[in-house]
């Protein structure tokens, strides 16, 4: 949700309250989780975000979405599978940006735009930002 701009909710009982669905149970991991998520989307507010629409979802693969806050762009990396590959990381500036993990902030590399490729392998989805370094 929060890598294509939208607003998260989330559907979660408290522990130790009988249900019939186990699995909506909040557990001390999923609260982290969650937290750190929520965290996320209240520091960044990216429903606010330009979507330029660079990735056609039915042929380009992995699917990907970019929100554009500013010169900064967040792209949202999705696969069924396990995806290894080069991406090309469209919308960017002529310059060097370091590309971090989302919503960690772990330096993955750096690239130079506006034409650049990023080895990227992940399961399910990933979330990383390119951010200017100014130099």
């Amino acid at each position: 949700t929060i890598g294509i701009g939208g607003v998260p909710s989330s559907k979660f009982t408290l522990p130790g309250i009988p249900q019939e669905d186990s699995s909506l149970a909040l557990t001390q991991t999923k609260e982290r989780i969650w937290r750190s998520w929520i965290s996320a989307y209240e520091q960044d507010r990216l429903q606010h975000a330009s979507y330029p629409n660079l990735y056609d979802i039915g042929f380009d693969k992995p699917e990907t979405h970019v929100l554009m806050v500013g010169d900064t762009a967040r792209y949202a990396l999705y696969c069924d599978t396990t995806f290894t590959g080069t991406l090309e990381l469209r919308g960017l500036k002529h310059g060097r940006y370091d590309i971090q993990s989302y919503p960690d902030g772990r330096t993955l590399g750096r690239v130079e735009g506006p034409s650049a490729m990023l080895p990227v392998n992940f399961k399910g989805f990933m979330i990383i930002r390119a951010v200017p370094t100014g130099k």
